[in-house]
């Protein structure tokens, strides 16, 4: 994970005994598993624009964590 889906930070740290990435800058966690799935989206989606791609990420996310 390169960037914090929340802030954008790249400032992210992989917790292998929870198995989550976390952001230290604003606490935001996603699971290795949560994670994987976002990159299939991703690539299923590669001829979207990366603006609608980034939107509808995050609108899933919200969902997921909701």
């Amino acid at each position: 994970m390169k960037e914090c889906i929340e802030c954008k930070s790249k400032n992210i740290r992989f917790e292998r005994a929870r198995k989550l990435f976390v952001c230290k800058n604003c606490g935001f966690a996603i699971s290795l598993s949560e994670y994987y799935k976002l990159i299939e989206k991703t690539n299923e989606k590669q001829s979207k624009s990366r603006e609608q791609q980034r939107m509808e990420l995050y609108k899933w996310l919200i969902s997921k964590k909701e």
